[in-house]
């Protein structure tokens, strides 16, 4: 088990009651550490209420209060049906109700995890599944503007001439960003509340997105920055009828009675806006919300980020109103490659993954294919053997 910063002091027996009509406000352990179960009892002949505890610390003037939830450790715990924290001065004191947007966004959170923590792999039968961790390699994207004959050159390029080309472009002359600095402070201070993300069909753009979600909803990406992150994919909001963002946040896990408190505080909402290209701007009986969201017309303090082929580049650009960052997906770097490889044959012995790396380096078309992501799943996820000459 993992464990996090707690004192050592052995921790005390307190009982706590209170009179009819009375509460217990705070409870107060000073340099105390609490393993296990805590009896809550309401009243005389009270079963009580189980308390799950896994470890709180001093720091910095207030009790730190820490609970494994999604495999990361959240500054909170569940406790008969409500989420509470432990401040110093307030005990375990309630910070909110079932409708309150900590809640909510908890609830929220378990909701997208179990929706993106797996993915299908191409030709994998009924029922098979990967988990995402298990096979996302960060790819190489970049906020520099090339040249056309930057272009010319990476499109011309095949096998280790791409490889080299590609090479240089993971380095600083290249602006080489992740997607933990997407939102990130500029040169000047400025953080940007859009960011355009392009790249050609198949660069692992939507795979890119899917990790983002299931990162936030681990607690491992925006943390402090979010409070929501929502997933519009653009091909599927060509078919709803009501075209409304209230209508679709249900569709998203959202109860109906939690979508005012969502949307209370739009400057810590994140929409990801996945395939613009795929959306219908003309011939729509009415504007669509993701439209009036890039135009700023709805809930212009929120924060976007909107992937696209750069045919439709253009087309996003008139429509942004808000000042935004340009970042393109150029697919795997070398280092990408190498580590896809490494984690597809993760169960076979380490040296078969180099000897079927330095297979597919033989033949120019197919290393070529590898860097781009969508080929790269293709080309692995068949039928395997032990045969290396033969996968």
């Amino acid at each position: 088990s993992e464990e996090c910063p707690a004192s050592s002091t052995r921790s005390p027996n307190i009982g706590i009651t209170a009179q009819n009509g009375s509460q217990v406000a705070a409870v107060v352990l000073i340099g105390s550490t609490v393993h296990g179960d805590v009896n809550v009892t309401t009243g005389p002949g009270s079963a009580g209420s189980q308390v799950s505890v896994s470890q709180y610390y001093w720091y910095s003037g207030v009790w730190v209060e820490y609970y494994r939830y999604c495999g990361v450790w959240l500054e909170y715990f569940r406790y008969s049906g409500v989420w509470v924290e432990y401040y110093l001065y307030s005990g375990w004191s309630i910070i909110g109700n079932e409708h309150s947007v900590f809640s909510i966004a908890a609830e929220y959170k378990e909701f997208i995890v179990k929706a993106y923590e797996t993915v299908e792999e191409y030709n994998s039968l009924p029922g098979d599944y990967t988990f995402l961790n298990e096979r996302y390699v960060d790819l190489l994207m970049i906020q520099k503007h090339r040249e056309v004959k930057e272009r010319q050159q990476e499109l011309c390029s095949k096998g280790q001439k791409l490889q080299k080309v590609l090479n240089s472009r993971d380095g600083d002359e290249y602006q080489r960003t992740s997607t933990h600095q997407l939102f990130s402070p500029d040169g000047r201070g400025c953080v940007p509340q859009a960011v355009l993300l392009q790249g050609n069909s198949g660069s692992g753009k939507s795979f890119t997105v899917q990790k983002i979600l299931l990162d936030w909803a681990s607690g491992s990406l925006y943390p402090d920055q979010f409070d929501f992150v929502f997933h519009l994919k653009c091909k599927e909001l060509n078919e709803e009828e009501d075209t409304s963002l209230e209508k679709h946040l249900l569709s998203c896990g959202i109860k109906p009675e939690h979508v005012t408190e969502v949307l209370r505080s739009p400057g810590r909402l994140l929409f990801l806006i996945d395939g613009f290209d795929e959306l219908r701007l003309q011939n729509t009986p009415r504007p669509h919300f993701a439209i009036a969201l890039l135009q700023r017309k709805k809930l212009p303090q929120c924060f976007l980020l909107v992937t696209t082929r750069s045919t439709a580049t253009p087309a996003l650009r008139r429509l942004l109103r808000s000042q935004h960052r340009f970042v393109e997906i150029l697919g795997f770097s070398e280092k990408g490659v190498e580590e896809y490889f490494q984690k597809f044959f993760k169960d076979e012995k380490e040296a078969l993954s180099r000897r079927a790396l330095e297979c597919v380096k033989t033949n120019q078309n197919l290393f070529t294919a590898c860097f781009i992501p969508v080929f790269l799943l293709d080309h692995l996820h068949v039928p395997q053997t032990k045969d290396p000459k033969r996968s």
